[in-house]
């Protein structure tokens, strides 16, 4: 499966944990292999859960679900976090929108309390997309803002850039579609430097939807082509 290199260290994990509907399931299957219930297998499944999202989301859900029965079991804070993160990707997938900032919210706190201010801004970054949705556009600008400082703190120019798409998503939202634009190009500058096609897909797509709102759809043509032209 696409998926079973994420886990490398752990072949047909996800596959026995996607399988397993019930939390005592997957409560019995780490009780059975002792040698899963540590950190790391908590924050690679974490990250497997983003991945799979996007072809399944239910098993997904599925693991994302183990990943928290498995932080529960090791009773650690930052992998409840990681893990709640997880699950409040794929609420905002099912459109679950206030269930999924009440996920985030949690998760919040909890990576506040250990200090884990990058984590924080990660989350914080996740959290935009459903404060978009619902209409929360104040709210979604303080927390874009918030995660910005801590980006520049950390000199993450990588993050910077994202974060940029995301200020362009809530203003696109908002039909200031001229100011949205300005967003997307500073951050295609940073994001084709270094190196990160997908995230310029999505750049030049809304850029492209941006300059079709404003009728300049000679902009429009092009930043499409410039798209077609570049590889994923």
């Amino acid at each position: 499966m696409p998926l079973t290199d994420t886990l490398i260290a752990l072949p047909g994990l996800i596959d026995q944990l996607t399988a397993a509907a019930e939390r005592s399931s997957v409560l019995e299957l780490f009780t059975q292999n002792p040698e899963l219930r540590k950190r790391s297998t908590i924050l690679q499944i974490a990250e497997a859960v983003n991945h799979l999202a996007r072809e399944d989301l239910t098993r997904a859900e599925r693991l994302a679900l183990a990943g928290a029965c498995l932080a529960d079991l090791l009773d650690d804070d930052y992998c409840r976090a990681r893990t709640g993160r997880a699950v409040g990707n794929t609420q905002v997938l099912r459109g679950k929108h206030t269930e999924a900032l009440g996920t985030f919210n949690t998760a919040l706190g909890q990576f506040r309390k250990l200090g884990e201010d990058l984590e924080e801004a990660a989350t914080l970054s996740s959290s935009l997309q459903p404060l978009i949705y619902l209409g929360r556009y104040s709210e979604a600008f303080e927390k874009a803002q918030s995660a910005r400082a801590i980006a520049e703190r950390h000199h993450d120019e990588l993050f910077l850039a994202r974060l940029e798409i995301n200020f362009g998503n809530i203003l696109h939202r908002q039909d200031r579609f001229s100011e949205a634009v300005q967003h997307y190009e500073r951050a295609l500058v940073t994001l084709e430097r270094l190196g990160q096609p997908r995230d310029c897909a999505v750049g030049w797509v809304n850029l492209a939807v941006c300059h079709i709102s404003l009728n300049e759809f000679r902009k429009a043509e092009i930043e499409i082509k410039v798209l077609y032209m570049k590889p994923l």
